[in-house]
């Protein structure tokens, strides 16, 4: 079967606006990836305008305008992931232990994945499963889809049945 070439970035954005909600359909990897660029460059700005404008040390974790673009980006990147996940044959729900990171980082919380090398004991263990996790989800987030229809419907990388017959 014949594949579409890669999206370019605007398209990526543009399908990551329109389906910011979308939770049941499948992402190509250059959709996410495109969009984890532009989360990324979106954050350095964010970050800019906390310590050049607001203020704040650049060491300082839950700052006003990172908190913002996390809060504005937390469901649709959840979104984007799912969707990513779903084009490899996984449930978003893979996901999931990928937030106690998340929560890691808010303001206020004493954590004990990042710390749990000096801690010893437990964390220690939930640390390195932790990056057990995070190296096996990278491995799905970079390999390509299933190809054709998969349980979370038709791979985005072909063109879709009706066209093939017109």
């Amino acid at each position: 079967m014949t594949s579409t070439p890669p999206i370019r970035p605007s398209e990526a954005i543009l399908a990551f606006y329109h389906k910011r909600f979308d939770f049941e359909s499948r992402a190509r990897r250059s959709e996410f990836w495109w969009v984890q660029l532009a989360y990324f460059l979106v954050g350095l700005v964010a970050a800019s305008i906390d310590t050049a404008i607001l203020g704040y040390p650049e060491t300082q974790i839950g700052t006003p305008v990172i908190l913002l673009v996390e809060f504005v980006f937390l469901i649709p990147l959840a979104s984007l992931t799912a969707r990513r996940l779903h084009d490899v044959g996984l449930t978003g729900w893979a996901q999931l232990p990928a937030f106690i990171l998340y929560v890691e980082y808010l303001p206020g919380y004493e954590g004990f994945v990042l710390d749990g090398f000096e801690t010893g004991g437990p964390e220690r263990v939930l640390t390195i499963l932790m990056y057990i996790y995070l190296v096996w989800i990278l491995f799905y987030f970079v390999r390509s889809g299933e190809a054709g229809v998969n349980r979370f419907g038709e791979n985005p990388k072909e063109p879709p049945l009706s066209d093939t017959f017109d």
